[in-house]
């Protein structure tokens, strides 16, 4: 709940726009959350949870598109750094 109170103060003036007149309290926050019923909640995280799920599977299918079809990486050679050291 601190992490919400805190955005919450992050955006204090977007928040009179959505009916939020004053700073709302960690312990005002608690209160309502014990009166409501929790299922709203679930039902609210499971939405954005699929949400989250299908932006990321997006990202990934064009981080994939985007790779490089060789995948082997162009390590310098330790052995021929000493080499030219011994010279």
């Amino acid at each position: 709940m601190r992490d919400i109170t805190t955005c919450l103060a992050a955006v204090g003036s977007k928040l009179y726009h959505r009916g939020i007149r004053q700073t709302v309290a960690h312990s005002t926050l608690g209160d309502a959350n014990e009166k409501r019923d929790w299922r709203i909640v679930a039902d609210l995280a499971h939405v954005r949870i699929e949400q989250v799920a299908a932006l990321n599977a997006d990202e990934r299918a064009s981080a994939k598109e985007s790779a490089p079809q060789d995948h082997r990486c162009a390590w310098p050679n330790p052995s021929l750094h000493e080499n030219q050291n011994r010279k």
